[in-house]
């Protein structure tokens, strides 16, 4: 989303200027959508198998949906309304772009270290080793079948 509408301005602001908006909205809709089943299909993970990095996932998840409900039930309306005025060169429009930009940034963090986490919570689940620890496993058993017997 970034990238796209970053691009859009450089190329082309007057398309921007129109199509940037109701890109945003659009993302914000399909995103609460998302957010939502992100997050009960993570407390119904959680309720079945108890694991603190299953917890943690959610709480990564549960931030990321705080930010998004925050710039779609209270950022983006009132830009909306400042946009539909006319008034988007302005300095109250150009403040709460820039916290919005804040909040996307912190959703795009936590939903980065919800990433993190994840595979160590799926191998975890299904108990078989975490996928970044498979490096050190195979140089032990390298080392366990070199040394003389």
């Amino acid at each position: 989303m970034f990238i796209l509408v970053s691009r859009l301005f450089a190329t082309d602001r007057l398309i921007a200027v129109e199509a940037a908006p109701r890109l945003f909205v659009t993302f914000e809709r399909y995103q609460l959508i998302l957010a939502a089943l992100g997050l009960v299909a993570a407390c119904a993970w959680r309720l079945a198998v108890p694991s603190g990095r299953i917890t943690l996932v959610f709480t990564f998840l549960a931030i990321a949906t705080v930010g998004a409900a925050v710039n779609s039930i209270v950022l983006t309306p009132r830009m909306e309304a400042i946009r539909a005025a006319g008034q988007s060169s302005g300095p109250e429009f150009k403040q709460l772009h820039g916290r919005s930009m804040v909040v996307f940034m912190l959703e795009s963090a936590s939903l980065l270290l919800a990433g993190v986490v994840l595979p160590h919570a799926l191998a975890e689940t299904f108990m078989v080793p975490s996928p970044f620890a498979s490096r050190q496993t195979e140089r032990e058993t390298a080392r366990a079948t070199d040394s003389p017997a």
